[in-house]
């Protein structure tokens, strides 16, 4: 098993921490209206932070879905390739001007 294949990608760690802050601060102005120092929470910083978090849910949740590539338009199976063709090729010691497709 590759170890890198395994690690968040750049925009996954992005991702979880506008997610993280964006949770922090809703529970941090979520505690200062329960205390009664809701005059100190701006209504409009509340929007931008539950903007960011459904935000970063959605990239998030989108970025650690898995493809289908057999439902994907114009992939006639899974496993097309056009890397598997060229090694194909290279390993008949072939160097073909087009695809196989045209």
């Amino acid at each position: 098993p590759n170890l890198l294949a395994k690690l968040p990608s750049i925009n996954q760690i992005l991702y979880g921490g506008v997610f993280a802050s964006s949770v922090s601060g809703l529970v941090k102005a979520g505690a200062a209206v329960a205390t009664g120092q809701g005059a100190d929470v701006s209504v409009g910083d509340v929007v931008v932070k539950a903007l960011l978090l459904v935000a970063s849910t959605t990239f998030l949740s989108k970025s650690l879905a898995k493809v289908d590539y057999a439902s994907l338009d114009g992939v006639d199976a899974p496993t097309k390739s056009y890397g598997k063709e060229a090694g194909e090729y290279a390993m008949a010691g072939e160097v073909p001007s087009r695809s196989k497709d045209g």
